[in-house]
């Protein structure tokens, strides 16, 4: 039994061995949500080891007993590697009472309920035992402040006397359900302790935040990169010593990470004379500052991180470093792709050598105005009346502007090849490769953007467009960039509506489409990324939720943000993954569709529009519990504003709102069997075109479980999208009224219910004669006569209510009957020709 005991002493004092013992101002936290789910982010402001446990209780602590006074909720922390100086963490409640942890493991579920209350709480940080807990930090939302009160002994506490506000505890006042660190300061253990110790640098909310935490910390630590390390030399790490986060890195022969694989690094050093060859879908992450003397190689889908935002990258005398960036298929000289330099210092001369200076732009985005319309690019401005839908065309053609001299980080380019450039390339169907060579992109970086419109003068006000991109050597995650830059109540610093425009052409330019030039491409051929999804562009390759480096997209300056403004980047929204979706970047197989981090996307229908001819469109509907049925802006609601004077349009529609959406949300609650979503389509093509209705995929358990009916309304058909796609034609015009989608096959009438009302009766004469009566009350407007395609066969006009027409030219057959009446009633009814 002795030995038995000692055993179990043994094995806990090795298990224990090594794990940091925090102290006060070692740890702070910088995040929470209070709206179920409860969440709380949290940060580390030392080295910290395997094994190092911290605890978190929204109990309440009285200095009187010098106990904690409630039985509310422990959630026990444990890191499971080591972790550098500046790691956050974040703590999400995944279902009742469990939580789950973005590093490291939670080794207990909460007795008692660990459980934030919106109207008043407080957080407490500590280690070792409850009986005797060791206090690390303390944040308080209760109006109270830090007060115990034995009344309201579960929101209430006294701080700790070992805890001091300003630094080791916080106090934000009121009662807060959502509240996180502005990101004042990132930089140096002090400030941040004293930053993030202060209330007017949090923001608040009434609603929780979509993601928290992501600012980047770095610390002021004696030998950040401690005395150990990794040396790469003769084709093998010396001494088996492996590169982590916390060591230096030494490259001293030519590495090839798609032989010998991803590392991380504290700081890296590549020698005179070696090479880092960083591949497709591998990466080198370094946590502090690099060094280089040789030659650092970046391949299109490779990934390359620094995480501090203060270190430095440095080229010396004999270092240089690449990004190698190649297009997507290219099949004309002409086709544009938008980018974004990834390194410092790279000139538009040297990377688009090959483009003619013609065809190498930015984009002016205080020039952008569009208070005027044309149609069919026929050079006749008109005003927009507060119906119309905007063209997205600049009036005077001023915005787009020559590209020269060294590309800004943040800002977005387009460029072409040159006739000559792409023959010799190989032509069509080939990709082509750009080269950005200086020191990588790192850290904070600010780009300017414009509030364009000028509402006050136009009907409806243009859209604020500006021109960006993602400026690092990675790929950013979109949630992070929104997170930081979309405009809102509780971050009023924000710039932007929540959408994201990426150019995917597919269809070559045409005189019919509006713009400043006599061809102009099709705006349809832009992918769509907002707060709850993502749409295909011209090439059907949906986007995920990562853009990837030397990326350039448009965005869309918000209304309500003041002027001018800025867009922030920073090394927390980088990842080390998901770089190979380059738009244009030749992956048609991408999808990755269910990607979504948010956790309040619940049901999503994702549809496409396609030809016979090469049209493509791609729609998606979202049900969440934070949308409304009407517009919520664009993080929500993203309409096809680009591709608004295309040959063909299909978008789902919003009450009371002009434009078509490629993204709608709507709420979870109307979401059963009598919902019906409508759909517009247009088109302007005049020859005979067979259109295909598909579902592309469905997420949630009533969309992936229930029939999805389309009901055309022109034909009086409904189908069953689940079983079949939905093939149609179409004469050349606007159809907003034609299609919905439905899910009660049973409840549905193909007749419209109005034709009851007014008793239209279709009588067949003698003599392919055709009688058309109403009630006397009333007069036939218009009459239309349509085959079961779509195909427009007569269109006579009335002025009684009985019509008599001869239809010499039908055959025996179903046809379609659209009456207009003069009260403007619409009555779609089917009749046989016999």
């Amino acid at each position: 039994m002795k030995k038995f005991t000692l055993l179990i002493f043994f094995l806990f004092t090795i298990l224990s061995f090594g794990q940091t013992l925090l102290q006060p101002g070692e740890i702070i936290i910088t995040g929470y949500n209070a709206n179920d789910a409860d969440q709380f982010t949290f940060v580390l402001l030392t080295e910290t080891s395997t094994g190092t446990v911290v605890k978190f209780t929204d109990n309440s602590w009285n200095n009187t007993t010098s106990s904690f006074s409630t039985s509310e909720g422990i959630i026990e922390w444990q890191s499971d590697q080591d972790l550098p100086c500046g790691t956050e963490i974040t703590i999400t409640e995944t279902s009742g009472n469990n939580f789950t942890p973005s590093i490291g493991v939670v080794t207990n579920n909460p007795t008692g309920g660990f459980s934030l209350n919106g109207g008043g709480e407080q957080i407490l940080v500590f280690r070792d035992t409850t009986a005797t807990p060791f206090f690390l930090y303390g944040i308080s939302f209760d109006s109270t402040g830090w007060t115990y009160d034995p009344v309201n002994n579960s929101t209430t506490s006294d701080l700790p006397a070992s805890l001091t506000l300003g630094t080791s505890a916080l106090n934000l006042g009121g009662n807060i359900s959502n509240a996180k660190y502005n990101c004042t300061t990132t930089t140096t253990t002090a400030n941040i302790l004293a930053d993030a110790g202060t209330a007017s640098n949090w923001l608040t909310s009434s609603t929780r935040f979509s993601n928290l935490g992501g600012c980047g910390y770095t610390c002021d630590i004696a030998n950040p990169c401690g005395t150990t390390i990794a040396t790469w030399t003769s084709g093998t790490w010396q001494g088996g010593i492996l590169p982590d986060l916390t060591k230096s890195v030494i490259i001293n022969d030519y590495y090839d990470t798609s032989i010998n694989g991803s590392f991380s690094a504290c700081s890296l050093t590549v020698s005179a004379g070696n090479t880092l060859f960083i591949a497709d879908n591998t990466f080198v992450e370094v946590q502090r500052n690099v060094d280089n003397n040789g030659i650092i190689n970046l391949q299109t889908a490779g990934s390359f991180l620094q995480n501090d935002n203060t270190q430095s990258f440095t080229n010396n005398a004999a270092g240089t470093s690449t990004v190698t960036k190649r297009t997507a298929i290219i099949n004309n000289w002409y086709e544009y792709t938008y980018w974004s330099s990834p390194v410092t210092g790279e000139t538009i001369e040297n990377t688009f050598f090959t483009t003619n200076p013609d065809r190498r732009f930015y984009f002016n985005a205080a020039n952008f105005s569009d208070l005027f319309y044309e149609v069919g690019n026929n050079n006749t401005l008109t005003a927009y009346t507060a119906t119309d839908t905007l063209d997205d065309i600049d009036d005077n053609g001023d915005d787009w502007q020559y590209a020269s001299g060294i590309m800004t980080p943040g800002v977005g380019y387009a460029a072409t090849l040159s006739p000559t450039s792409f023959s010799i390339g190989g032509g069509s169907g080939n990709n082509f490769a750009h080269i950005f060579s200086g020191p990588f992109n790192n850290g904070l970086i600010n780009v300017a953007v414009v509030r364009n419109d000028d509402s006050s003068t136009s009907a409806i006000p243009d859209n604020n467009w500006n021109f960006i991109g993602n400026p690092y050597p990675s790929a950013i995650d979109v949630d992070l960039f929104m997170a930081a830059n979309k405009y809102s109540t509780s971050n009023t610093e924000g710039t932007l509506d929540g959408s994201i425009y990426l150019w995917s052409q597919n269809t070559p330019p045409s005189d019919n489409n509006n713009g400043n030039q006599i061809l102009n491409f099709s705006g349809s051929d832009y992918a769509i990324i907002n707060g709850v999804g993502e749409t295909a562009g011209g090439d059907g390759v949906t986007p995920t939720r990562h853009i990837a480096s030397g990326q350039g997209f448009f965005v869309n300056y918000d209304d309500n943000a003041t002027t001018p403004g800025t867009v922030i980047f920073n090394n927390g929204m980088r990842v080390k993954s998901n770089n190979n979706q380059f738009f244009r970047y030749s992956n048609t197989t991408t999808t990755n569709i269910n990607n979504e981090s948010d956790n309040f996307h619940v049901e999503k229908l994702r549809l496409n529009l396609t030809s016979d001819n090469g049209v493509f469109n791609q729609i998606l509907i979202v049900y969440n519990t934070l949308a409304t049925n009407n517009f919520d802006g664009s993080y929500y609601d993203a309409a096809k504003n680009l591709s608004s004077n295309t040959a063909v349009k299909f978008g789902s529609i919003i009450e009371n709102n002009p434009n078509l959406f490629a993204i709608q949300a709507r709420n979870i609650s109307d979401l059963n069997e009598d919902e019906i979503i409508p759909v517009a389509f247009k088109t302007s093509i005049n020859v005979a075109t067979l259109y295909t209705i598909s579902i592309v995929d469905t997420q949630g358990n009533f969309l992936s479980s229930n029939p999805i009916y389309l009901k055309d309304n022109l034909t009086s058909t409904i189908h069953d999208l689940t079983v079949s796609d939905y093939n149609f034609t179409s004469n050349v015009g606007e159809f907003n009224n034609r299609f919905e989608i439905v899910f009660n096959n049973a409840s549905l009438s193909i007749d419209n219910k109005e034709t009851t009302l007014n008793n239209l009766s279709i009588i067949e004469l003698e003599n392919d004669n055709v009688m058309f009566k109403v009630g006397q009350n009333l007069k036939i407007k218009t009459i239309e006569i349509f085959d079961t395609l779509g195909k427009l066969i007569y269109s006579f006009k009335g002025n009684n209510y009985s019509e008599t027409y001869n239809l010499k030219n039908l055959n025996e057959n179903l046809y379609i009957a659209k009456v207009t009446l003069n009260n403007g009633q619409t009555i779609t009814k089917k009749t046989i020709k016999k």
